[in-house]
């Protein structure tokens, strides 16, 4: 006759411990809410967020993604062209959790870490996210053409 086997004990729920991360969990979200409102409020971005001062560095972007098509680049050229576009510099260093602002030697450091991919990965967020700002610039200046009155 065959007898169903018993499931394994789990271990029980450390309620204490289990209700402290559910205590830390709303008060992260209550700071990141925080934080949120004060960026909205004019705080200066975060180095690796787009502003509207980053849609500057669309010509830096176009040698850059120039110089990725080309065979004969040198790496030291395209940190030099990287080191142009600082928003995506800081996002290059974020990536592999560089706390210090992007120079030559760490860009390069970081570069040989996230490979082609990872560089790859965060142009086209950069790229992404200064369309976005662009046209998020655009529909301002149109709101406020249209909320303008008419002499």
């Amino acid at each position: 006759m065959n007898t169903p086997k018993k499931p394994p004990q789990g271990r029980g729920v450390d309620k204490p411990a289990s209700k402290d991360w559910q205590q830390n969990a709303i008060k992260a979200k209550a700071v990141a809410a925080q934080k949120a409102k004060t960026v909205g409020k004019g705080r200066s971005a975060e180095p690796w967020e787009v502003t509207p001062d980053d849609l500057g560095c669309l010509d830096a972007v176009r040698d850059l993604l120039t110089a990725l098509n080309n065979a004969y680049v040198s790496t030291s050229q395209i940190q030099k062209l990287i080191l142009e576009i600082p928003v995506l510099a800081a996002r290059c260093m974020k990536r592999v959790g560089g706390k210090q602002p992007a120079t030559p030697e760490t860009l390069a450091k970081a570069l040989t870490s996230i490979g082609n991919m990872g560089l790859e990965g965060e142009l086209l967020g950069l790229l992404e996210d200064l369309t976005t700002c662009r046209a998020d610039q655009l529909e301002a200046e149109q709101n406020a053409a249209s909320t303008e009155p008419s002499s």
